[in-house]
């Protein structure tokens, strides 16, 4: 029997300044430097060339020399980077502030970051943006935090799939995988200090966003509220997180969205739904996707063969096997041309387009690479 194993660490955590633990007169005076840094740090985006990475800003100039094996984007005045096999953080000047020594690293969220150590035990903990350890390693792997709360691994799903014996002329060799089981694994919430929220692990949950957060109990899923306390019973068969008040859920084969009363606002009816954003949800009708509004209401006709949640007013929409942008009217703002495209942040998108692989602007027009480097 083959084992595979499964570790989650699906979020995306959302972004404030960091937290002083001792603040003092200078600490204060550093203040706005620091945030001004990180505004400066947000316009900056990882960017690859000659099998290195650096960053550009908003313009597409290269503002941090090509130097790291792997990058990530800014997150709280620091980026992510890896050098060689491990994982450090850089500041927006390119500067190593922590140096290179983690397995693996996440970004900061609400002043800490999950960093897995080196070595042959997968420990995880929390550190500060000085790279101090805030809540020790003790953990297989964990979330960001989100609204005061992190998700945490206890002990990874783990997924056994037999394959049975098939005779051919070189003799028996595994064939097709006829049987999976699911083993259950264990996942619970922790606030800043690393107390537990809750006393019995969970089956596997999601991150807490409008003070709720979906979790897995005995094959259903529900929802917590920030006290550990069950809000919304567990009666689903999937959930996403809450999104502008509303949170997609799955009943049987069918998906529509529950409020924090465990009202259904509106009624099991996609095939597939995505969070709101901008008051719209991409739904999925048969093979085409639209939009509906909080009511349910349909205010862009199902058409597109894919669709993700509106960023900056825009919204990357497939047609065919092609990328582009609408407006939350409808409109196409940039025409289906991309092989792959991201969600607009801070007025660039990340796109792909045949060899072109870098960032477009809400014209559609690349800023990297630059036609010089094209």
């Amino acid at each position: 029997m083959l084992l595979i194993l499964l570790a989650l660490a699906l979020f995306a955590g959302c972004s404030r300044k960091s937290e002083q633990t001792q603040p003092g007169a200078g600490d204060k005076a550093a203040e706005p430097a620091k945030a001004k840094a990180a505004v400066e740090a947000v316009r900056l985006l990882p960017v690859k060339q000659d099998a290195k990475w650096g960053y550009i800003d908003a313009k597409g100039t290269l503002v941090i020399a090509p130097q790291y094996d792997e990058a990530k984007p800014f997150s709280e005045g620091l980026a992510t980077v890896r050098v060689g096999k491990l994982w450090g953080y850089a500041d927006p000047a390119g500067k190593l502030v922590i140096q290179p020594q983690y397995k693996e690293a996440l970004d900061f969220s609400e002043g800490l970051a999950l960093v897995v150590l080196d070595g042959k035990d997968w420990k995880s903990g929390y550190i500060d943006p000085t790279g101090k350890f805030v809540i020790n390693p003790q953990f297989r792997y964990g979330g960001p935090f989100s609204e005061g709360l992190a998700f945490i691994v206890l002990k990874p799903r783990r997924i056994s799939v037999a394959s049975p014996l098939v005779w051919t002329e070189s003799g028996y060799i595994p064939g097709s995988p006829t049987e999976r089981s699911v083993q259950p694994g264990e996942y619970s919430y922790i606030d800043k200090s690393g107390k537990m929220l809750i006393e019995k692990p969970v089956a596997d949950g999601r991150e807490f966003k409008d003070g709720m957060c979906a979790v897995m109990i005995n094959g259903k899923w529900g929802f917590l509220d920030k006290t550990g306390k069950l809000a919304l019973d567990p009666q689903f068969d999937d959930a996403f997180s809450f999104s502008e008040g509303l949170a997609a859920v799955k009943v049987g084969k069918k998906w529509g969205f529950v409020d924090q009363t465990s009202k259904m606002a509106i009624n099991t009816q996609f095939d597939a739904a995505g969070d709101f954003s901008a008051g719209l949800a991409p739904t999925q009708t048969g093979k085409q996707w639209g939009y509906v509004d909080k009511t349910g209401a349909v205010k862009i006709t199902p058409q597109f063969t894919q669709a993700r949640k509106f960023s900056e007013d825009l919204a990357a929409v497939k047609t065919g096997k092609q990328w582009g942008f609408i407006s939350t009217a409808g409109e196409v703002i940039i025409n289906a041309q991309f092989d792959e495209a991201g969600e607009f942040n801070g007025g660039l998108a990340k796109a792909r387009a045949g060899k072109k692989d870098g960032y477009i602007d809400r014209s559609g027009a690349f800023v990297w690479p630059q036609p010089k480097q094209q």
